[in-house]
């Protein structure tokens, strides 16, 4: 009987888990646990912190990869999804199979925030821009705090401004920014450089005067309006 067996083995593994601390016959057991009833919660968690422990991420990304698709509930798989995704990206620094394990996840659950923010940040480790500016318009549309969007969308901006060279979705992304927040310094600041950059010496004037307005340092108002005087000199 399957069952009975497992349950066998799973004694077995405790055993030798907790009383003579002996992890490689534990692991062992525990995988011939999996071989008969693959996807067996309490066996991934066990093999988890065994794995773990010894800093086994090899073994562990591989055993994730095998159990995952064999975990019925929805919210555990996603969960050591996530797990495969961290140890994959973090421990063994393989990139691409952790955004697949961060994609499979939204194939379940599309606003994931868990997941949105690893797979941005990957994408950014590996210089995929559509990629991570189409996932971080997601987070910034899927997050209720301005805060958070702007942060968000002057991160975009940057992303677009310095790596797909382009100006104009990425001073878009700033304008956003300053919509929702109209002392957003960054914004102001990104804004401020761009029209420099394209000798746009009246939106650059207006910048730094609006930066002005909503500074709160009286040595940063005086740099700033410094400034205004050198390019009304200039």
């Amino acid at each position: 009987d399957v069952t009975e067996r497992g349950g066998i083995y799973l004694e077995m593994a405790r055993i030798y888990e907790a009383e003579f601390e002996e992890a490689d016959q534990a692991v062992e057991a525990y995988r011939n646990i999996l071989e008969s009833m693959p996807g067996t919660i309490e066996v991934i968690r066990r093999l988890n912190g065994i794995y773990t422990t010894h800093e086994y991420w090899d073994d562990l990304a591989d055993m994730l990869r095998e159990q995952v698709p064999h975990i019925a509930d929805l919210e555990e798989r996603c969960g050591w999804l996530i797990r495969h995704g961290q140890v994959a990206g973090d421990k063994l620094g393989d990139h691409l199979r952790a955004i697949g394990a961060y994609q499979e996840v939204l194939t379940h659950d599309a606003d994931s925030l868990q997941a949105l923010n690893a797979l941005a940040d990957l994408y950014e480790r590996v210089s995929q821009w559509e990629e991570c500016t189409a996932t971080y318009s997601k987070l910034i549309f899927g997050n209720p705090e301005v805060a958070v969007q702007t942060v968000l969308l002057c991160r975009v901006g940057r992303i677009y401004e310095l790596h797909l060279l382009d100006d104009e979705s990425a001073m878009d992304r700033y304008q956003t920014a300053l919509d929702l927040d109209p002392g957003c310094a960054d914004a102001m600041r990104a804004l401020r450089e761009i029209h420099i950059k394209r000798e746009e010496w009246p939106q650059v004037v207006e910048m730094l005067r609006r930066e002005t307005e909503y500074s709160r340092e009286l040595s940063e108002k005086a740099t700033l309006l410094a400034h205004i005087g050198r390019v009304y000199c200039e």
